[in-house]
């Protein structure tokens, strides 16, 4: 349609105000996380912690296999401090993939958030109540595939670049075409291809604007919402992320190495047809593997999984095991 407004078809719930903080960035996270638990019928009142995603991204904590064993180093100082340091949507889904997130709020309410606050390191992996299953991220110039996300999930995540000159507050528009960086994570709920350009400080050349949920509280904007023009240079260089959870009794464990968000990635940069990379566990007795998990940066990336066990002591390759798995598939966006 021309025009569409998810709250007309979802629950949608009630905007946030992240205060003072650089936090925005678990805000708009999670509310893509308590619409599709709230739509999948997880918890009609679904309410996460963004204290606790934005506190334990930050630390370098101990997972409960021990695969990621380290001293334990925290950034929680005058100098450097875990709720100003800021971060996006890409970091809180890997946190959120770690199992390292997806607690109540009422297990860390963000009243108490606080720059020199310790929080108990049992709340980093021993009280999630959902778990991040998928996570599409699509390019924002793709303007029908976001569409078809808002439609098909009720909300997404990304961000802009904040300037207090190109805001309206009387129209509630936005439109900044200065810079192609972001400041900002905010999350969209629909559009209106006929949002009237000269609801904007500067015209843009087309009439149309997305509809944001913000998270700077009810009394900012038309009620904690404000529109942002197709055209804004920096929301056009943005992902949008798709969010899927379930409930956190889905799996018993979770094998990784992830210790850190700050990711890096495998390019393939000669003429190979595939490239393949691995992980070897040392896994309990009695475990069955009932799913894998990888990123893909790219889109259109096509994947095989393999699993193998038994590797010989000597092991050069996980190949030198037994092969009792393979799975193959295609992902149209990059995600995890």
């Amino acid at each position: 349609p021309t025009s569409y407004d998810a709250r007309g078809d979802f629950t949608i719930p009630n905007v946030k105000n992240q205060d003072s903080y650089g936090t925005c960035w678990t805000f708009s996270t999670l509310a893509a996380c308590e619409v599709d638990g709230i739509k999948d019928g997880l918890n009609s009142n679904m309410d996460l912690s963004e204290l606790q995603l934005a506190y334990f991204t930050y630390q370098r904590l101990n997972d409960p296999l021990n695969n990621m064993v380290q001293e334990g180093a925290t950034i929680n100082s005058s100098k450097y401090n875990y709720l100003n340091l800021g971060g996006n949507a890409q970091w809180a889904i890997l946190s959120l993939a770690k199992w390292q997130g997806g607690v109540n709020e009422a297990d860390l309410p963000y009243e108490q958030a606080s720059v020199t606050g310790k929080y108990n390191e049992n709340l980093a992996y021993n009280k999630d109540s959902v778990h991040l299953q998928n996570s599409q991220w699509i390019n924002m110039a793709d303007v029908t595939d976001i569409k078809n996300a808002i439609m098909q999930y009720g909300i997404v995540a990304t961000s802009y670049y904040d300037l207090d000159s190109a805001y309206n507050d009387t129209t509630y528009g936005y439109y900044g075409n200065s810079t192609n960086t972001t400041n900002h994570a905010i999350a969209l709920i629909g559009w209106d291809d006929n949002y009237d350009k000269t609801n904007f400080n500067t015209k843009p050349t087309n009439n149309g604007a997305w509809l944001v949920r913000n998270s700077w509280g009810s009394t900012w904007g038309d009620s904690g919402y404000f529109w942002i023009s197709y055209e804004d240079t920096s929301i056009k260089d943005s992902n949008a992320y798709t969010i899927e959870i379930e409930s956190a009794n889905n799996y018993d464990n979770n094998y990784q190495y992830d210790g850190s968000v700050i990711s890096s990635y495998y390019k393939n940069t000669r003429n190979y047809t595939y490239s393949s990379v691995a992980n070897v566990f040392q896994v309990g007795s009695n475990e069955s593997i009932e799913a894998v998990s990888f990123v893909a940066d790219s889109a259109y990336t096509d994947y095989e999984v393999f699993v193998y066990t038994d590797l010989p002591k000597n092991y050069t390759s996980p190949e030198d095991g037994t092969l009792i798995a393979k799975a193959t598939g295609s992902k149209t966006y990059a995600g995890y």
